[in-house]
Formats: C-alpha cells, sequence, structure tokens
C-alpha cells in the first residue's frame, strides 16, 4: 500500500506541475513589457525543466541499485532551489539597477543640466567665444559632468587631447575650472 500511495501521490505532484507550466506558457503571451517576459521565460524553462528530473528522481529512489550509487538520489529539489534563487537574485539586482540609473537620469533632467544642455546648444555662447566645432563637443560633455578621459573614450581623441582642448577651451573663455565655464554659461543665457 506504501508503493501505490507514493506513486498516485508522486502522480498527482506531477500532473499538478505540469498544468501550473502549462498555465505559465499560456498567460505569459498576455503580458506586455519585454522586461517580464524574459524574467518569465527564463523561470519556466527553470520549472520545465526541473518537473521531468524531479519525476526522475522520485522514481530512481526506489531501485536498490540507483540507492546503491546515489544515497540521496539526484538531488533534483537543492539544484531547483539553487538555480532558482540564483535567477531571482540575478533579476532583482538588475531590476534595482536599472531602477537607480531610470532615478539618476530624472534627477538630472529636471535639474540645473538639462537648462545647461539647451545653453550650450545655442551658437551664440560658442560664436561669441569662437569655439571650434571639437571644443563645442568637450564643452557639451564637460558640462554633462564628463571627466577627461571619458571625453577621450567618447570623442575618440588621445587623453593629452582631451585635456589640451580643455584648457583652450578655459583660456578662451576666460576661466580656471569647469564651475567657471558653467556660471559663464548662465550668465550668457
Amino acid at each position: 500500500y506504501k508503493i501505490i500511495i507514493l506513486n498516485i501521490i508522486n502522480l498527482i505532484i506531477f500532473i499538478t506541475l505540469l498544468y501550473c507550466l502549462c498555465l505559465g506558457v499560456i498567460l505569459m503571451k498576455s503580458v506586455q513589457l519585454p522586461e517580464t517576459r524574459k524574467i518569465i521565460k527564463t523561470f519556466l524553462i527553470i520549472f520545465g525543466c526541473w518537473i521531468p528530473l524531479m519525476f526522475i528522481d522520485f522514481r530512481l529512489q526506489g531501485v536498490p541499485v540507483f540507492q546503491n550509487v546515489f544515497p540521496y538520489g539526484l538531488l533534483s529539489l537543492p539544484i531547483f532551489y539553487f538555480v532558482w534563487n540564483f535567477f531571482s537574485l540575478y533579476f532583482g539586482f538588475n531590476y534595482l539597477d536599472n531602477l537607480v540609473h531610470s532615478l539618476v537620469k530624472k534627477e538630472k533632467k529636471d535639474g540645473f543640466e538639462e537648462t545647461l544642455e539647451e545653453d550650450v546648444l545655442e551658437n551664440t555662447f560658442f560664436e561669441r567665444y569662437k569655439f571650434t566645432n571639437r571644443e563645442r563637443e568637450v564643452i557639451q560633455l564637460l558640462v554633462k559632468g564628463y571627466s577627461y578621459k571619458m571625453i577621450s573614450e567618447e570623442l575618440v581623441i588621445s587623453f593629452t587631447t582631451a585635456r589640451t582642448h580643455g584648457y583652450n577651451i578655459y583660456q578662451k573663455a576666460g576661466v580656471r575650472n569647469k564651475i567657471e565655464l558653467i556660471n559663464l554659461m548662465k550668465q550668457n543665457h
């Protein structure tokens, strides 16, 4: 009776899990956000791979030869929980990282930098101080908070060239640093 009851319970669990997997696949089609679809798809794949492994693990536990070779079974449940938790943490950290980046972008847009970017795009400031096109690009990146190293990478120029452009900008504008340049740009607005 014990083996028959265990087999019936295993069959009910297997059918229930298979039903949940099918339901998840059907409901995934109604999800609109691609990021959410990716997350659900990943977890459905994990779940779909675990169901047969779990079924095989439970079926082989009753075989004496298998018990001698694998005394703890195939460890399907611990493996499932490890993989499930790993991807939960991975997607959780990605979500938090994207949330922080979107909040930082929002703060920048709401604040001071947005008005400065509009100022930079006005040619009157550039024409007044006779900046070259490359110096204009460097000014726009300086206003966005780029360092000379980041400017050199963005514009594909050497670090020394980026620093020289910065020096020339400060000389033409008659300022000593980026803060004074930004203040001058605000005054000219």
